[in-house]
């Protein structure tokens, strides 16, 4: 019989993060010394997420941050961690988890330590596990949620971080919690998603969820099935051991290609993957699976000192234009009154140690509590009102105002071929070059465009979710005259809203050096000829993909290398194009 998955204790979970940094230290010990080879020792190391780079003799750790939640000393430990070890720098992901590159291997097991002595871990960013639970990071102040989703994704993440059962599945499992139908944690691309939902009858409420499986991007896109419209909150533990349970035993193990629980469902189907689910539940049931043990979360402290009322009076920040823009792009109003959310754009994710040390501080001074988004920036959470011009001045400082959140310049990148190893293109350089011609006002402060949303990713593989972009975009290799050059993969249309998700269609392929050219033109046809209230999804149904390939072709023709060679040559690039693929460690 398949062993039972029991709930974990966190000293449990604590002694299985000590074991595993000790094995890959002892492991690491024994490569040196020529004992087992660097594929034997990989697996070690990337169940605890540390990853090769692209260059030799660097990596790159990922950090599981449950839900998105970080407290001011984690925050500190991750600044002190990427100034003393890495390049200064952290990078913010869309599943909520930090990436710190740039790391010397035989540095790492003392990184990880560090890590867990400020209650935070790397075990499972990695492998063929279920990986972090993300959730919204407005969870617990948004006024339009069903309640607070925070403790079911806290009580899942501890139940599956360090449980031996969930190590050695088919492929990776991530999980998501929406806590409306805004569905800001992407049900439609998880294995397992959940958007909260209370039930009333006869005068009494119960809480649940609807949930999705079966979702996923990358090569072979497909959004998640609802396996149910309501899941009682008692049966989630139950129901999502019993997904985890019928995949272990059907996923695909001889090809990683097609391991994914996406591909069980396609070939299942959604009802007979009920039937098996529900027989599994039921077989648990009897065996007596605990049933979750949500708490909820500490809440944030009040403010320290005198800090809140101090800032109130901060020199005319209220009467400054460019504050006031700030405060319209870029705060929020929570469900508690007198207090504000504060959403903080990272220009590609990333994020500096003085930047994350200056965070840490505004979230002591004020009591606040810190998140991490999908989309790659930071969320500021329960700062008083009367503080926000002391946390705009503070961010001012430090380079963190100038951008919408969520808008059109705040755009979403994976590192590509910068770092990761499966890249295709420079998708981060391209990125930049897109941020800094979307910053202008002529973009942000459209009211057309302003929010639009704009995805790159440097393969298909989709880390930078090009497919839920209004503009999506990817990373692919093309020939002109028997020479290659770096293009992408245009997509138009995808969004996710509370009327569901739908993922981008592709249009047209673009040279990457004439890319941003051929989006600002795209903008631009769509601000002229939009009709009023127009989203960009309806516009591209409206106008049709043929017309839009129309409207782009002048931005497809390539000349020779001889008439223009950087045209043969990616964004940051010193060196004519060649593509350069080597192994991914994801399923290691």
């Amino acid at each position: 019989m398949q062993q039972q998955r029991q709930p974990q204790s966190s000293a449990a979970s604590g002694e299985n993060v000590t074991v595993a940094i000790r094995n890959m230290e002892s492991r690491l010990l024994r490569m040196r010394r020529g004992e087992i080879t660097n594929d034997e020792f990989r697996p070690s190391r990337t169940i605890l997420g540390a990853y090769g780079q692209r260059q030799p003799e660097e990596y790159m750790v990922r950090v599981r941050i449950p839900f998105g939640g970080l407290t001011p000393n984690q925050i500190r430990t991750l600044a002190r961690i990427a100034r003393e070890d890495g390049n200064g720098t952290g990078h913010v992901t869309t599943r909520q988890n930090m990436q710190l590159p740039w790391l010397k291997l035989d540095r790492i097991p003392e990184i990880l330590r560090t890590l867990h002595d400020a209650s935070i871990t790397t075990l499972q960013t990695g492998g063929n596990s279920v990986r972090t639970v993300g959730a919204c990071p407005l969870a617990g102040v948004c006024p339009k949620e069903a309640f607070d989703v925070t403790p079911y994704a806290k009580a899942l993440d501890d139940h599956y971080l360090g449980n031996q059962s969930v190590m050695s599945l088919p492929r990776k499992i991530k999980m998501g919690f929406s806590g409306c139908a805004q569905d800001c944690s992407f049900s439609a691309i998880q294995d397992v998603g959940a958007i909260a939902q209370v039930q009333g009858q006869n005068g009494s409420t119960r809480r649940g969820f609807k949930v999705f499986v079966g979702g996923g991007l990358g090569v072979f896109p497909r959004k998640a099935q609802m396996l149910t419209e309501f899941l009682p909150e008692e049966d989630l533990l139950a129901t999502t051991d019993a997904v985890i349970g019928v995949f272990d035993k059907l996923g695909d193990r001889s090809n990683k290609q097609k391991a994914r629980l996406k591909f069980v469902l396609n070939r299942l189907g959604i009802e007979e993957f009920r039937k098996l689910v529900d027989a599994e539940s039921a077989q648990r049931a009897s065996a007596g699976s605990a049933p979750i043990q949500a708490s909820t979360p500490a809440p944030a402290a009040g403010p320290l000192n005198a800090a809140a009322g101090e800032a109130s009076s901060a020199n005319g920040a209220h009467g400054d234009p460019a504050y006031m823009r700030w405060r319209s792009w870029n705060t929020l109003a929570q469900k508690q009154s007198g207090s504000a959310t504060v959403l903080i754009p990272l220009r590609l994710g990333d994020i500096t140690a003085d930047q994350m040390d200056a965070v840490a501080g505004l979230a002591e001074g004020f009591g606040a509590d810190v998140r991490t988004s999908q989309q790659q920036d930071l969320v500021l959470r329960n700062v008083p009102e009367a503080g926000l011009a002391k946390v705009y001045q503070t961010l001012q400082a430090q380079g963190l105002t100038g951008v919408r959140a969520y808008g059109v310049a705040d755009v979403t990148s994976c590192p590509g071929a910068s770092a990761c190893s499966l890249g295709i293109v420079s998708s981060k350089a391209l990125a930049r070059q897109l941020t800094e011609m979307l910053q202008d006002a002529a973009y942000q402060e459209d009211p057309a465009l302003g929010g639009l949303r704009v995805k790159v990713s440097g393969c298909p593989d989709a880390c930078g979710q090009h497919y839920l972009g209004d503009i999506g975009l990817y990373g692919c290799a093309l020939h002109q005259e028997g020479r290659l050059y770096p293009a992408y993969q245009v997509l138009l249309g995808g969004e996710v809203t509370s009327e569901g998700t739908r993922l981008g269609r592709p249009v047209v392929k673009i040279p990457a050096r004439k890319t941003p050219q051929a989006i600002s033109s795209l903008l631009d046809l769509y601000r002229t000829t939009r009709k009023p209230n127009e989203r960009f999804s309806a516009f591209v149904d409206r106008v049709g993909a043929d017309m839009l390939r129309e409207a782009l072709a002048e931005f497809t023709a390539v000349p020779s290398q001889e008439e223009a060679p950087t045209f043969y040559m990616d964004w940051d690039a010193t060196r004519m194009y060649i593509v350069e693929r080597g192994e991914g460690e994801c399923s290691v």
